[in-house]
Formats: C-alpha cells, structure tokens, sequence
C-alpha cells in the first residue's frame, strides 16, 4: 500500500525488481524519479494509443452482425434469410389421386365450356417432424360467350391442408401461398401467405375478352387470400389484384397483361403464351 509513506520513512518497495520511492521527507517525498518511471510503465497512455487495442474492439465487427430490420417494434419480417433458416427439411412419400372433367373447346385459348379438377393428397415425411398430411384441391373454370365478340371467364380455386398429428406443426412445403401470375396478377409471386403457415386458401379470377380477328383485349380482376386456419376465413382479407392485357393471335395467343395492387402503388408486367386460365 501507498498509503502514509512519509510517516513511515525510509524506502518503499512497490513490485518487484523496480526502483524504491524515496519517501522521506528531507529528501523531497514523492519527488524522486523512480517513482515517475514505474508509474509511466505501467500505465503509459501510448498503450491505448496502440492499434492492437482498437482491433479488439473494432465496431466492423458489431456491424456485420446488425440486421437492417427494426426488431424492436415487436414485428419479424419473414424474408429470403429468415425462409432459408425455418425451413425444414426431410423426405416424404405424396400420394395423390386426382378427378378431371374438361369440355372446354380450346385449351390454350378457350371460349366456351367449363373445367373441373378434384385432387387428394396423402403425405408421410420422415425425418424433420415427422409428420402426415392430407391436403386437398378443387378448382372450377367457366366460359361464357357474351355476344359475337365477348367471352366471360371465371375460375374458383379452393385449397386445404392439414396435419393428421395435433401435436405437430405442419410442414412447411405443404404451406398454401397465393400470389402472381398463376392466382393474383399484381401481387408478387406467392406473396400472399399466412403468419405460421396458410393451411386455408381461395383464389377467385374473373375476365372480360373481346378480340377481333387476331387481336384481343382482356379487363380482369383477380383476388386471393390464404388463412392459418379454417375458421378464420374472411372474404374481406382477400387481397386484389386487377389490370389489363393485350393478345395478339398467330395461331397461339402471346399475352401480355400489366396488373396493378393496393391502389395503383405496386404494377407487375406478365408476357407469355396462351389465355392466363
């Protein structure tokens, strides 16, 4: 202890193999320079001058660990990392049985008549969780002409998914999204989901064409929505998409259709062949 070295008198030993302090008072106290020197040693500000010490603490470091979303409003935006760290993978045996009926009078470009499909599924996943699913499809499509040159079209999509285990979530590939060209042109693709997972969905599309001779017009109205569970399907949580689309014939339809979302913000453009449905 340095406490009271000038009552004490004499020399005070500090460390070892370092100089005494002269503590007398006659000669000065604290005033000899073996005292400065070990001091200096010691606790020299250079040492934090040092690079060495910033590298420990560098803040690049705490920077590549910082996420760019804001956690602290309590909401955890589900994006490509996040998808890429919940998914779960395993093998599993689908089974599936499916019921088709079609009277349309063109498949790629249709006008008249009605398509209908019923589909099952049975699943076994081993590995992961474990689990078995059922899962069901029902779609419906109408074609009606209006007129010489007019064609309503409308298709209805309903699908179901379930876990036979109560005490299992259900796997993540057997999730309902909607979203896209296939169901809601304007959306992006399979943006339309379900927080923990959509096991309820409905898609409903409806059209207005008119061509005349190799060129055609189309006005439609597209609408999904995807649910956790049955019970809470809602018409009023169904998300909209709506836009136009040109057609030009040569004997195969090319399609073009620009669709829009939540009010003219989001616009999406699709080019490809034959009707959207």
């Amino acid at each position: 202890s340095r406490t009271g070295p000038a009552e004490l008198g004499g020399s005070i030993g500090y460390g070892p193999g370092q100089d005494g302090v002269d503590a007398d008072p006659a000669d000065g106290g604290f005033d000899d320079g073996g005292f400065d020197d070990g001091f200096d040693d010691g606790f020299d500000d250079g040492d934090f001058d040092d690079p060495g010490f910033d590298e420990g603490v560098d803040d690049s470091d705490f920077d590549d660990a910082v996420d760019d979303a804001d956690y602290l409003n309590g909401k955890i935006p589900i994006d490509e990392k996040w998808q890429q760290r919940l998914t779960d993978r395993a093998r599993a045996l689908n089974f599936s049985v499916a019921f088709q009926r079609d009277t349309r009078d063109n498949q790629i470009k249709p006008s008249r008549g009605s398509f209908l499909r019923l589909a099952g599924l049975y699943a076994v996943q081993v590995g992961g969780q474990a689990a078995r699913v059922v899962d069901g499809d029902l779609e419906g499509r109408y074609y009606l002409p209006v007129g010489g040159h007019l064609v309503w079209a409308q298709a209805v999509h309903l699908v179901a998914t379930a876990s036979l285990r109560e005490d299992r979530a259900l796997p993540q590939p057997y999730w309902k999204e909607f979203g896209g060209e296939g169901s809601v042109r304007g959306v992006k693709r399979d943006g339309i989901q379900a927080l923990g997972g959509g096991r309820a969905g409905l898609n409903v599309r409806s059209e207005l064409r008119t061509s005349v001779r190799q060129y055609g017009l189309v006005l439609f109205w597209d609408r999904a929505g995807v649910w956790h569970r049955s019970s809470e399907v809602s018409l009023a949580d169904m998300v909209d998409g709506y836009g136009v689309g040109v057609r030009y014939d040569l004997g195969i339809p090319f399609r073009l259709d620009v669709g829009w979302s939540n009010g003219f913000e989001e616009r999406s453009v699709y080019f490809s062949i034959g009707q959207a449905f």
